[in-house]
């Protein structure tokens, strides 16, 4: 069944261009997204095989819950933009609440039994969050729109226009996180002729995102990573190469499907933003985060780091500019970490970052003032500390709790904690 979706998309690209006005693909556009995010999930829902008709109804289910979040925001946006501004915080309790949900574990497992029992599906059956595919990138970008849509600078939108925005099914399962403004400069182009570099540009894109994921990536998933698996005798350097190895399985993975999205998107004349640029040759944290998954970092200093640091000011105008920013750091990059799961690891792992971005903006306090400049030694050194406190990062991301991963961190430098 997975050769399924590829022929739907080939089919649906070459009637895309065939169509010979905006509305018509705009339609196929808007059917295409339907069916295709409605499909992906179908194919995630495990445990059903049994009873088709069953993972059917979930399949369907968790489509018309992703519709009907796109409906409500669609409406309270267009409210707040009207001057029914207060309206805002129910789309953003909502969608929080709805983002806490998929990431608890014991809650998301407590709502579904009752669904599951009227199925009649066996005890113990469970439908995990990552059936609800793309869950995360789609409220955070409708939690975009609503929080554009407060501060009255949102272009003109609909339901229509927003549904294919925020289930875009190329960037549906692993972003980037496009912004309404710059995705609906795409949908108003739709009247664009056929242009061979789409394709080409989009299918060298696709062929690059699929060599890391599907060669690079895999091939070093095969390897044994884990470092809760070694034991203490193992010699360091296997250890740090095994540390090593994870980072760059994380980057080709990720950066893999985002080359892909890219590559998919371009072939129907869609520029999604960039994800990544060299992280790992970066030379302080700082340009490692405007590298990184460059679309949610983005995002979190624009809705976290920004307005913290106004409120800061202008309500504790006693708080030192210092505490203020670790304060601000903190919160923006906890965020950042729980946005891949409510666990104490990735609060941790958001602290460490928080933490080396703080210490990056001491030390271009620092240096700034007294005009030090770098050469070319002390830039490599910065990218060679940088890499470094990136990969230490890792240990935090990779481990299955926090006892787990200090256990982990202490192994590498040959230290029982």
């Amino acid at each position: 069944m997975n050769w399924i979706a590829p022929l739907i998309v080939l089919a649906a690209i070459g009637v895309f261009w065939r169509l010979p006005t905006a509305t018509a693909r705009r339609t196929l556009l808007l059917i295409s997204t339907l069916v295709l995010s409605g499909f992906m999930i179908w194919q995630l829902i495990p445990g059903l095989d049994q009873q088709p008709l069953d993972r059917v109804i979930v399949a369907l289910g968790l489509s018309a819950a992703n519709i009907l979040l796109v409906v409500v925001t669609v409406g309270l946006a267009q409210r707040a933009k009207r001057g029914q501004r207060s309206l805002v915080w129910i789309g953003l309790i909502l969608l929080i609440g709805v983002f806490i949900l998929s990431k608890w574990t014991t809650a998301w497992t407590a709502l579904q039994q009752p669904i599951l029992s009227l199925l009649h599906q066996p005890a113990g059956s469970v439908i995990p969050p990552a059936a609800w595919l793309g869950l995360s990138y789609l409220l955070f970008r409708l939690l975009h729109v609503l929080l554009e849509a407060r501060k009255g600078q949102l272009p003109d939108l609909d339901w229509r226009g927003m549904l294919i925005y925020a289930l875009f099914p190329a960037s549906l399962i692993a972003g980037p996180i496009d912004r309404w403004p710059r995705f609906k400069s795409d949908l108003d182009r739709l009247d664009q002729p056929f242009r061979a570099d789409h394709v080409t540009n989009g299918a060298w894109r696709l062929l690059v995102g699929a060599f890391k994921k599907f060669v690079l990536a895999d091939f070093l998933a095969q390897l044994p990573l884990n470092l809760a698996a070694y034991p203490r005798v193992t010699p360091l350097p296997m250890l740090w190469l095994a540390l090593y190895t994870y980072g760059f399985l994380i980057y080709f993975d990720f950066s893999g499907y985002t080359d892909m999205a890219i590559g998919a998107a371009r072939l129907i004349g869609f520029q999604l933003p960039e994800n990544f640029n060299a992280p790992y040759l970066k030379t302080n944290l700082a340009r490692f985060w405007q590298s990184w998954h460059i679309t949610l970092s983005s995002w979190a200093r624009d809705y976290v780091f920004f307005p913290l640091a106004r409120a800061l000011r202008a309500r504790i105008k006693w708080l030192p500019s210092s505490a203020a920013a670790l304060m601000c750091h903190l919160a923006t990059m906890i965020v950042i970490g729980l946005w891949h799961g409510l666990a104490w690891t990735f609060v941790a792992w958001g602290v460490w970052h928080a933490i080396g971005l703080f210490g990056v903006k001491v030390w271009g306090d620092f240096t700034r003032p007294r005009h030090i400049r770098g050469s070319r030694w002390t830039s490599a050194l910065g990218t060679l500390i940088t890499f470094n406190f990136v990969m230490l990062g890792w240990v935090f991301f990779s481990a299955p709790d926090l006892p787990t991963a200090i256990t982990n961190f202490g192994k590498l430098f040959g230290v029982r904690l």
